[in-house]
């Protein structure tokens, strides 16, 4: 029995043995299946042309890419176990070849080149260094590296082939292009060395012309008369001790020597190329459309165009050398009212430079027109005409400027026909009058624009002539006045409310705050027609206990106020109330004329409105308190008794049981309508 329960527990032990055994195996196929197998081989990089017989071979500048199951890739170099001994012969055999590369199972093929190697022949290089230290001869194929001779107080300047020479270290004359690596021999081949003298020589290009310059650092701190004007001649600069620039000397017309102070902490940060020099005359100043000062144009004796340097001996081409133009900037030469003729050499000879050259321009001056048209003050037509050489000074100043009422007038210029109008409501241009133009027919009642000109300096009174045609005329600009306005602020404080001392402000035209509104001479302005916050044409009633209306302010000779209503009514502080003044004759309350402290004229006042305005206005808001009336009313043993009407102005006070509230007849009144006949007496 034992031992048949022992052969059972045996069986038993085996099947599981045998069991676990297949489970194992099992798993050992899952993680097969899951392991990482080459699938291709792809050739990327191989060696760069052909092979050559004789040349050492590197396998390994030949790359494949392995590509794996699991989409990952491994980049291989090639070594000789990864192709057969039959392929390997074939690295050195003339041709066309394929060979195959194995690798983890896998083959890629790969086609390869194998070429004899050339022949090469040498020739032989003999070098004349010409008086230079000597050169050794060499045969070779090609020279990668030409040898460098020295010789004493020259300059190398190559080797060349083509010669014409009668000795060795004579004058020689070399033709051709320099020889230069490398340089392939094709038979035995002489080389002769090329020397420059070590001396330069300098080829300066001048002329006599305006040429820009930067305005000064300082310019915008410097008052009118420290600045320099149109027709100043440069004499010096002065400097302290530490040779820092602190004025200059110029030459004025009709003033003689002029001392200009300058801002030395700003000048010694000038560009000492982009500044004036001694001699240099001011002919014109440079605006942007802003009127801004952008850069100063000076007439300048052998302005300097350009400067070479020339070797010793050499040739130089001064035809080759053109004219500069001025460029986007306005830098460059300004040569107008000029025609260039030629290049004229002052010293030396440009065929064979031995010193240096002075090149200077040479130009045909041509006539500059100037005019002067207006009409003067007897309304007589002035017409000028005058033809003088380019360059030359005119004084206009010597002519009386016409003026116009209401109108500041300074000179300016036309140059060249630039003279046009500009209709302001359309923008046609045109240089004759806007109404015969289609397109300006809707604008018959807009006045022309002129433009095209430029402000003269009058602080000079004259104009150097750059410009063919010049025209000069009085432009006229119409002054302009302010007219300030003031309002009450909509908030007060209770005590301003109470004291009546309304807070004001200024009414503001727009966003950008402007204080006061700009008029034409001799126009109106009627405030009515503009609506702002506060209103203009309404004052804002602060509360209902107000009442506001506009009033003109000026000033007297003790700089008090003096308030004008619509109908030039004075204010009284003591009435508290507007009083008739003593009228001029031939004024009345619909027509009357605002005048300041010194009895100028500033404008005229019809039915409130300023118009025909010829000096500033200052409109401000009178705030009025309104009366408020009270009524007591007395009844006794039932009987209605009389009312009592009190007026009261806006926040003042009252006690009915105070008996001075009642002393004032003027503030408090009967009504009869309500009086009945068993009424006391009040």
């Amino acid at each position: 029995m034992k031992r048949k329960v022992l052969c059972v527990l045996i069986f038993v032990l085996a099947a599981c043995l045998a069991m676990l055994a297949v489970s194992c195996t099992t798993t050992d196929s899952s993680a097969t299946d899951d392991e990482k197998t080459p699938k291709s081989l792809l050739v990327t990089e191989k060696h760069e042309g052909s092979y050559v017989l004789g040349e050492d071979i590197d396998l390994s500048e030949i790359k494949f890419v392995v590509n794996y199951s699991d989409k990952s890739t491994e980049t291989v170099a090639l070594t000789d176990i990864m192709i057969s001994e039959k392929d390997r012969e074939k690295f050195f055999a003339v041709g066309v070849h394929t060979i195959t590369i194995s690798y983890l199972g896998l083959t890629t093929p790969l086609q390869i080149s194998v070429i004899q190697q050339e022949v090469v022949s040498q020739y032989k290089a003999t070098f004349f260094s010409l008086g230079g230290t000597n050169v050794d001869a060499f045969s070779t194929d090609v020279i990668t590296a030409f040898p460098v001779p020295e010789r004493e107080g020259y300059i190398f300047d190559g080797w060349y082939v083509d010669v014409n020479f009668s000795e060795i270290n004579a004058d020689t004359s070399f033709s051709g292009k320099r020889a230069r690596e490398p340089y392939r021999l094709s038979k035995d081949t002489s080389f002769y060395a090329k020397w420059l003298d070590k001396r330069t020589c300098t080829v300066t290009f001048v002329c006599d012309a305006d040429i820009m310059l930067s305005m000064p650092a300082d310019w915008n701190v410097r008052s009118q008369e420290e600045r320099l004007q149109v027709g100043d001649v440069l004499v010096s600069y002065l400097k302290d001790e530490e040779g820092l620039i602190y004025a200059q000397t110029v030459s004025r017309q009709g003033r003689g020597i002029v001392t200009l102070p300058v801002d030395k902490t700003l000048w010694a940060e000038e560009d000492p190329t982009d500044i004036m020099r001694p001699g240099d005359a001011v002919s014109r100043f440079q605006q942007d459309k802003d009127k801004n000062y952008i850069g100063m144009r000076v007439a300048r004796k052998d302005a300097v165009l350009a400067d070479f340097s020339v070797h010793y001996g050499e040739k130089f081409d001064v035809n080759g050398f053109l004219l500069p133009s001025v460029d986007a900037e306005g830098h460059g030469v300004y040569i107008d009212g000029k025609k260039f003729i030629d290049w004229n050499v002052t010293n030396g000879n440009a065929e064979k430079v031995t010193a240096d050259l002075l090149v200077r321009a040479s130009f045909q001056t041509e006539k500059c027109t100037v005019s002067i048209y207006y009409f003067n003050s007897n309304n007589e037509e002035i017409n000028i005409d005058r033809t003088l050489d380019y360059g030359s000074v005119f004084a206009y100043s010597s002519y009386t400027m016409p003026t116009k009422e209401g109108h500041t007038t300074r000179w300016v210029a036309y140059y060249n026909h630039s003279k046009k109008y500009v209709c302001p409501n359309c923008g046609y241009t045109e240089t004759s009058d806007h109404l015969n133009n289609v397109v300006c027919k809707a604008c018959a009642e807009a006045d022309m624009e002129e433009t095209g000109f430029e402000e003269m300096p009058d602080e000079s009174g004259s104009i150097v002539l750059t410009e063919e045609y010049t025209l000069i005329q009085p432009y006229h600009v119409i002054n302009t006045y302010d007219i300030v306005i003031q309002n009450g602020v909509p908030e007060q404080t209770q005590e301003a409310l109470r004291s009546g001392n309304i807070q004001m402000e200024y009414v503001y035209e727009d966003e950008n705050a402007k204080k006061y509104f700009s008029v034409n001479w001799n126009s109106s302005f009627d405030y009515t027609l503009y609506t702002q916050d506060p209103k203009l044409n309404t004052p804002a009633a602060i509360s209902d206990g107000y009442s506001s209306q506009w009033c003109y302010v000026i000033r007297d000779a003790n700089d008090k106020q003096i308030w004008y209503n619509g109908k030039g009514q004075i204010w009284s502080d003591a009435e508290e109330a507007f009083i008739e003044p003593d009228r001029p004759e031939g004024e009345a309350e619909n027509y009357w004329i605002l005048r300041d402290a010194q009895n100028d004229y500033i404008a005229t006042v019809r039915s409130g409105i300023a118009t025909e305005i010829k000096g500033s206005v200052n409109l401000y808001a009178k705030y009025l308190k309104k009366d408020r009336v009270v009524n007591l009313r007395r009844e006794y043993e039932s009987v209605r008794g009389v009312m009592v009407r009190l007026t009261i102005p806006f926040y003042d006070s009252f006690s009915m049981y105070d008996p001075a509230s009642y002393a004032d007849p003027g503030r408090y009144s009967f009504s009869p309508d309500r009086v009945q006949e068993s009424d006391p007496s009040p």
